[in-house]
């Protein structure tokens, strides 16, 4: 795992991550490409525990290697997160595991101040807060690991000088009270309008240490604040 705090380009990267078991299929990280632009995201490997967990090695080997390929001008595919999505998927695939994972894939571009991503079948969508509005972000894509030509949303909007993203893995809805998932989603996103803290204190607030949790949860925040 990457540390639980850092700051690439600017941005602050903080995530907590509570596994259901001693091992996790959530799994984040976050990656300066140059000066210019840097890469983040979030996955969910089907199932838990160490079966899951070995994946989570196996993506970040594959997204390390992206950007050695990079560097190397031998590969441009991580200057596109769709692309990043598509290369993945396949590689997935050849590795016959028999495992798929849900995954988002942000792209920052600090020069020109912007914010490209893709989805890959992840639920919920990430949460956006800027200029005194909060909501979900847009955008649809399949999970990596099950097709051979999946469709990825790649999306791009502005950032201003202050923002907050939020992402989160699908075992946030396990926490979550409701009776239905738009419920849920509901709460979720008036849970980050009340608490904008750590992703550590923001799922303690939730979820007391003691209580079992049915599922892997990953929260990781991207916040960039002007002094």
């Amino acid at each position: 795992m990457p540390p639980e705090h850092q700051r690439i380009n600017g941005i602050d990267f903080d995530y907590c991550l509570k596994p259901s078991l001693l091992l996790s299929g959530d799994f984040v990280d976050a990656l300066a490409i140059n000066e210019e632009l840097s890469l983040f995201y979030l996955a969910d490997v089907s199932g838990h525990g160490t079966s899951s967990a070995l994946v989570t090695v196996l993506l970040k080997n594959m997204t390390h290697r992206l950007l050695r390929n990079y560097r190397r001008n031998s590969s441009f595919d991580i200057l596109s997160p769709s692309d990043t999505l598509h290369r993945i998927n396949k590689e997935l695939l050849l590795t016959s595991l028999g495992k798929h994972l849900t995954m988002f894939v942000g792209l920052i571009d600090h020069t020109k101040n912007t914010l490209r991503y893709a989805v890959g079948g992840h639920h919920p969508m990430p949460i956006l807060q800027q200029g005194g509005e909060l909501r979900y972000l847009e955008g649809r894509g399949m999970p990596l690991g099950l097709f051979e030509a999946p469709a990825f949303d790649e999306c791009e909007l502005g950032l201003e000088n202050d923002f907050t993203l939020t992402l989160f893995s699908d075992g946030i809805l396990e926490v979550l009270a409701g009776d239905s998932l738009l419920d849920k989603e509901h709460q979720l996103l008036q849970l980050c309008r009340d608490n904008m803290g750590s992703p550590a204190a923001f799922l303690q607030s939730m979820m007391p240490a003691e209580r079992v949790h049915p599922d892997d949860v990953a929260i990781m925040t991207v916040r960039r604040e002007s002094l």
